[in-house]
């Protein structure tokens, strides 16, 4: 799951089992939301500041 959202986006991929989840900072969330995040439902195995980014990881 790739979103730019913890509570909406994040959560939906880590609460329904998805492998890997994915924070993009050019939403809502940023990475120092993250490091504030108290559950863990809301916490992204992966962070990058924007899409363009993803491609050093395909």
């Amino acid at each position: 799951m790739i979103g730019d959202s913890l509570k909406t986006d994040i959560a939906f991929g880590n609460n329904n089992a998805f492998k890997y989840t994915c924070l993009v900072e050019t939403g809502t969330d940023t990475y120092e939301d993250i490091l504030q995040a108290n559950d863990n439902d809301i916490i992204p195995t992966h962070f990058i500041r924007s899409l363009a980014d993803l491609n050093k990881y395909l």
